[in-house]
């Protein structure tokens, strides 16, 4: 993809409505509040190859990280993926996820199962650095965004 994308043309708009999915993360820049940030979040993303791959990285950071990251960090996942990708390595942002996990191991059981087996799956896919198309990780998607529909006002900020 180029870099000199401009706002209403299509590869923009794409661009923007996968920033727009990181809008449920801490951080995230508000384009009404913070139109340069929200801004810079786009230009980053456009560094990715193809409208697939801006999808990937998006994917992997909703999947994985609880913090909006900022347009470097974007910059740097896409960097570091494309150099994976060249040196014949799954072109896949992998971040170190045991804080999270050991974190979230603390927390009590809970009476929704779905809580509790969301939980086992995060575990197994960071233990295991699993590809996405790994069949444990679809559970983990299918279960993250049914977990988020069922119970929206706890995982909306997160």
């Amino acid at each position: 993809m180029h870099s000199n994308q401009q706002p209403g043309e299509a590869t923009w708009e794409a661009l923007k409505d996968q920033v727009d999915r990181l809008g449920g993360l801490d951080g995230f820049p508000k384009s009404e509040f913070q139109p340069a940030a929200y801004r810079e979040l786009v230009v980053a993303l456009q560094n990715s190859d193809s409208l697939e791959d801006a999808k990937n990285f998006i994917d992997d950071v909703m999947m994985c990280e609880l913090v909006c990251p900022k347009p470097s960090q974007l910059r740097d996942m896409i960097r570091s993926a494309r150099e994976s990708r060249d040196a014949n390595k799954p072109a896949q942002y992998t971040p170190d996820l045991t804080p999270a996990v050991e974190r979230i191991s603390n927390w009590p059981k809970d009476t929704d199962e779905r809580w509790n087996r969301h939980l086992e799956l995060l575990r197994q896919t960071v233990q295991k650095k699993l590809p996405k198309d790994h069949p444990l990780r679809i559970q983990l998607r299918e279960l993250t965004a049914e977990l988020k529909s069922a119970y929206p006002h706890l995982l909306a900020t997160r």
